[in-house]
């Protein structure tokens, strides 16, 4: 989207020159790291359309870690109900 000038993290990367393949390869690395909320520091974002991306990324895990996570709290509260049915009967 910036055409990667001096500061956006395709360069700070030293992905300029890189193959298609790389630059994607190392896209879905840091989607994958934000994702799982890992974060090593090692591709960051500088420029405001960087922040931009990352921001919507981040929102979009938290929905989804939360949604998860409320799904399987469900799911496990409902195991342990039908168990004590079963007991009493």
């Amino acid at each position: 989207m910036d055409d990667f000038s001096p500061d956006t993290w395709v360069s700070r990367n030293n992905l300029v020159d890189a193959s298609k393949s790389e630059q994607y390869v190392a896209s879905i690395y840091w989607a994958f790291q934000t994702f799982v909320s890992l974060g090593y520091g090692d591709i960051v974002a500088h420029t405001d359309v960087e922040f931009i991306i990352s921001i919507c990324w981040i929102l979009v895990n938290v929905g989804f870690y939360s949604f998860s996570l409320s799904n399987l709290t469900t799911t496990l509260s409902n195991i342990d109900v039908r168990s004590r049915y079963l007991v009493v009967l």
